[in-house]
């Protein structure tokens, strides 16, 4: 028995010419959307200045969540509305992340989908009770908490991911015999950005007395060295990223808080064990010092 494959003939105005072309009616870009597929043709008809905002808005109804929703989300034209309808299913997926951190994006919609999948906690209504009157009043606490969403949002998508992959840095050593881990000053610089307290400068690690080391994870304090000779310097660890916390340290002159993001690094605990030290320097948590907070 033969078995034919039939083919379905795509219509004529399907093609990445017509898609790009600057003179395309909104009405044939809309078609193009309209077939739902995620491929070059649909990508270039979204790019087109002429592409219509109601096609973006179906695009996204089809409730998909792949490239070109990303993108129909990410624009520009994309309807308030259409961007609300996204964060309203309440989904923990990358289509709701690029509708969050659209410009356009309505905050409240924003918020509502931040406590849906667990960004942000939310408080029992039974504890409190609201008077008000009729007159429209401004919230200034929602207002900074607005602000604060749409300048952080792509961080919070960023640690959320990196939370799940291994990092590394390469181990080494300063010369009063400090071991560390090295890595790139770019990472405090991220991560300076999304803390929104006042007061605060970037760690002083690249100053002389702290031997100009940069970013970095505390591994093996000079103390706890004596004789031991590290063999694994210049040699790579891994580690992967946890909470963002804060502190106010008790040997730092003139620092008032010190802003620190956590690590996991079996490997580093292992390296410490070898040389007969406990898993841990001083008993905390690896970490790196983002910010601190002058007294």
């Amino acid at each position: 028995m033969k078995i034919y494959l039939i083919s379905q003939k795509l219509p004529s105005y399907y093609t990445i010419k017509v898609a790009r072309d600057p003179n395309t009616s909104p009405e044939i870009l809309a078609k193009i959307l309209s077939r739902g597929k995620s491929d070059d043709v649909s990508y270039f008809a979204l790019e087109n200045p002429n592409c219509p905002p109601e096609a973006l808005a179906k695009v996204l109804r089809m409730g998909n969540d792949d490239p070109i929703s990303w993108h129909a989300v990410g624009s520009p034209n994309c309807p308030v509305e259409a961007l609300a309808e996204v964060l309203g299913r309440g989904k923990d997926d990358d289509v709701s992340w690029f509708a969050s951190k659209n410009p356009n994006c309505p905050p409240l919609a924003k918020i509502k989908w931040m406590r849906a999948v667990g960004l942000i906690g939310t408080e029992d209504p039974n504890k409190h009770i609201i008077e008000y009157d009729s007159k429209e009043t401004k919230d200034e606490d929602l207002e900074k908490l607005e602000k604060l969403i749409s300048k952080n949002m792509n961080w919070y998508k960023r640690a959320e991911k990196l939370k799940d992959v291994e990092l590394k840095g390469k181990l080494q050593q300063a010369k009063n015999g400090f071991v560390y881990l090295d890595l790139p000053d770019d990472l405090i610089n991220g991560l300076f950005a999304i803390i929104d307290e006042n007061n605060i400068s970037k760690p002083p690690y690249n100053q002389k007395k702290y031997n100009q080391i940069g970013a970095h994870v505390s591994v093996i304090d000079e103390k706890e060295i004596k004789d031991i000779t590290i063999k694994e310097v210049g040699k790579e660890f891994n580690f992967s990223l946890g909470a963002l916390k804060s502190t106010t340290p008790k040997t730092w002159d003139d620092v008032e808080k010190v802003y620190f993001l956590q690590i996991d690094s079996p490997d580093l605990e292992n390296l410490r064990n070898k040389y007969g030290l406990p898993k841990k320097l001083n008993g905390h948590e690896f970490h790196i010092t983002v910010a601190v907070e002058k007294a």
